[in-house]
């Protein structure tokens, strides 16, 4: 008898565990943060390189001098309250406006001011949606029903986004854009991507992948060669086109308005990991990279103490290289020529000067 009641006391008490344990895990879900952040966020423009931060562990965007963030998480298991939520950051503390994921993968495409795209596409299907939010009014827009491509770069100006559809690599095609402002499709069209820089007009043409890539200009065709990337990023600098190879050695080139082209930045590894911004006449590039396959070639292994990866600021006035801090940022957002607003792994988002120093740390949990 006194076994039996032993037993039903551990249970029962096991049952009053599990409670408050869930209890505690909805109250840390759903709940905001009221700590207070002093956030001096004054754009002064719009920023197309902000887009190109397709690797960022969190989005970070800005809407009437707030901070907006989503917080990328595919752990279905153990989570936090901001975990694919995207929240904006007030004087009273952090507020979540949206639950994105709802057991999809989200895709962040980009965003034009006042609007986020996003691709949610249902886990283990070919199902998809593009939508819009409207930040101003707090509102979800279903722009698209279909699948998107997530090897194709989507493209934008300071007023269009172009955002690409799947296609099928064998099909022979040439992929389709959706022609986005605001939160309206004006059409879907072929994209011939171009870029103005002092008055000439660039256009690049190649497989997002490929070693050879063609630049036109003037009407004038060149074949340049550049590294095997996963995926490649191009930016308008003063001096020519910035092109952000990710995922291998040859992280950064340089092609400038003669089309002769420099590597600015390689670094020997098996496979890497970086984000790039341009600010002012710099380059801020930060890589992390891996020196092989661990135990079983299942998961890669970084360098022992490897002094090499952080985050390095090029000059683009006599192209000299300095490396600025030992941490590794993921995504690299910026809203004017002072500030630096980057994640890491640790999903943190870090205030920066243009030296690298931390001015602030948010910790998004």
């Amino acid at each position: 008898m006194k076994r039996e009641k032993k037993l039903l006391i551990s249970i029962v008490s096991l049952i009053i565990l599990v409670v408050v344990l869930i209890c505690a895990y909805m109250i840390n879900l759903t709940g905001s943060t009221k700590k207070k952040y002093d956030l001096d966020v004054k754009p002064d423009g719009y920023y197309v390189e902000n887009n190109m931060q397709n690797r960022a562990d969190i989005w970070i965007g800005e809407y009437n001098g707030h901070l907006y963030f989503y917080k990328h998480s595919n752990n279905i298991l153990f989570t936090d309250r901001y975990a694919n939520c995207l929240c904006v950051i007030e004087n009273n503390g952090i507020r979540k406006i949206l639950h994105l994921n709802k057991g999809n993968h989200i895709y962040i495409v980009g965003s034009l001011p006042g609007y986020l795209y996003y691709w949610n596409n249902q886990r283990m299907t070919d199902n998809g949606a593009l939508y819009c939010f409207d930040i101003s009014d707090e509102k979800e827009i279903l722009l698209f029903s279909g699948k998107g491509s997530g090897k194709n770069t989507a493209y934008f100006t300071d007023n269009t986004a172009y955002i690409p559809l799947y296609n099928d690599i064998d099909s022979g095609q040439d992929t389709q854009y959706l022609q986005i402002q605001g939160g309206q499709i004006l059409g879907i069209n072929l994209l011939d991507q171009s870029f103005r820089i002092n008055g000439q007009q660039y256009r690049l043409t190649a497989g997002i992948t490929a070693e050879e890539v063609s630049i036109v200009n003037k009407g004038e065709k060149n074949d340049l060669s550049l590294g095997l990337a996963s995926r490649r990023s191009i930016v308008p600098v003063k001096n020519g086109l910035a092109i952000h190879n990710q995922g291998y050695q040859d992280l950064l080139y340089l092609i400038s308005e003669d089309n002769s082209i420099r590597e600015l930045y390689k670094t020997e590894c098996m496979s890497s990991r970086s984000s790039m911004t341009v600010i002012n006449n710099s380059i801020y590039l930060s890589f992390k990279r891996y020196e092989k396959f661990g135990k079983g070639n299942i998961l890669l292994q970084r360098y022992e103490n490897d002094q090499i990866e952080g985050t390095y600021r090029i000059s683009l006035d006599d192209l000299s290289v300095e490396k600025i801090s030992d941490r590794i940022f993921s995504g690299m957002f910026h809203f004017d020529q002072t500030t630096i607003w980057a994640c890491d792994e640790l999903k943190n988002i870090y205030q920066l000067d243009l030296d690298g120093n931390i001015e602030q740390v948010i910790e998004i949990r």
